[in-house]
């Protein structure tokens, strides 16, 4: 079975817990731009989405993915953290898409979407 042929399922899970939205939803919708989770939403979303979905998060680093919850945006925490010896947050490196997920419904576990 191809990833496409449970998009449809990944979308009516998207719409259940995030609503409907202004766009249509595709395979090519991201997580995080697309949608705007960050944060804490992402953590409750991908929570459900693996308890719904019955996949086995092992290897799935959500820091990877998404953003830390809030906005910095006259850059406290760099100077909290550089004061604190601490090193810059980074970004994320790779946008999950619907797609992904789909492929995550089909394999029942988390795929390694990040090379490096």
């Amino acid at each position: 079975m191809e990833s496409c042929a449970v998009l449809p399922e990944v979308i009516s899970f998207v719409e259940k817990i995030r609503g409907s939205h202004s766009f249509p939803l595709s395979g090519k919708t991201t997580l995080e731009k697309d949608l705007r989770m960050t944060g804490d939403d992402t953590y409750e979303f991908m929570a459900a989405f693996f308890d719904e979905f019955s996949i086995d998060p092992t290897g799935f680093d959500s820091t990877m993915y998404f953003y830390p919850e809030g906005l910095d945006l006259i850059g406290l925490s760099f100077l909290v953290r550089k004061i604190a010896g601490l090193p810059p947050l980074t970004r994320p490196v790779y946008d999950i898409t619907l797609a992904d997920l789909s492929k995550a419904v089909l394999t029942r576990t988390w795929p390694k979407l990040i090379q490096f």
